[in-house]
């Protein structure tokens, strides 16, 4: 499945037991988490969260604790254009900050297409 924006970027989970009854692992081809990159300051003040499919290298699961996975994310929203570049730092969100990630190449503008 090939989307908007497409980009690899390293996700560092944070190992939290908490997380436990959410999950213990996350399949590679989920659609579950969101993306939260920094607003612009004026038009966009706050986080602008964005989803995005996760595929792992070797369809490996995410788990708690990872750190510095690499993965590639497919996003969806044509803001992503906006947010999604090379060294951008975005928080991983699932209902609540579950972890950090940094975009290390972006691949892909289907947008423009």
């Amino acid at each position: 499945m090939t989307m908007g924006i497409r980009a690899r970027a390293r996700l560092s989970i944070v190992d939290d037991p908490d997380l436990a009854g959410a999950w213990a692992a996350l399949a590679s081809g989920s659609k579950s988490l969101l993306f939260q990159f920094p607003g612009d300051g004026v038009d966009q003040p706050n986080l602008i969260s964005l989803g995005a499919l996760v595929t792992t290298p070797g369809e490996v699961p995410l788990a708690r604790g990872d750190v510095g996975r690499e993965v590639l994310l497919n996003f969806w929203d044509d803001a992503a254009r906006l947010h999604v570049h090379e060294a951008a730092q975005f928080g991983v969100w699932y209902s609540r900050t579950i972890g950090s990630g940094e975009i290390t190449a972006v691949l892909d503008d289907l947008f423009d297409e």
